[in-house]
């Protein structure tokens, strides 16, 4: 998983949708059973909803979930990003200058993340934090 020196969300999506993104890509669900909202598909997307919801407070962005990822300041938006990212439980993440952009209080809060992020795992990232 990969997370960018400018921070790259989809700004109309709400938080949690951003967070969610990436485990759409893991879905099991075909056009089919989406459209038709079959009982498969609706599990599968609560079980994304909630794999979301858990990294968001991993991050610390819960209490933004329902806002849109545009009105969110700059620093709370690197924070999504690796949400996102973690969101997929990758086994290596690359960070392009993640504390870039960001003031000094927000420098020492992304450490802590990472610190924490480190601690789930033997790889970092692995498992559920």
């Amino acid at each position: 998983m990969r997370t960018f020196q400018n921070v790259e969300l989809f700004g109309q999506m709400t938080v949690l949708e951003n967070a969610m993104v990436g485990l759409h890509t893991r879905s099991h669900s075909g056009i089919f059973s989406c459209a038709f909202k079959l009982p498969g598909q609706i599990r599968e997307e609560k079980t994304i909803k909630e794999k979301g919801l858990h990294w968001l407070e991993f991050t610390g962005l819960a209490d933004y979930a329902d806002l849109t990822a545009d009105s969110l300041p700059f620093g709370k938006g690197r924070l999504l990003e690796i949400s996102r990212a973690l969101a997929v439980e990758p086994r290596i993440i690359l960070m392009d200058e993640p504390a870039a952009g960001l003031n000094s209080r927000e420098t020492v809060e992304l450490a802590h993340l990472l610190r924490r992020i480190k601690e789930t795992g033997d790889n970092g990232c692995s498992g559920r934090a």
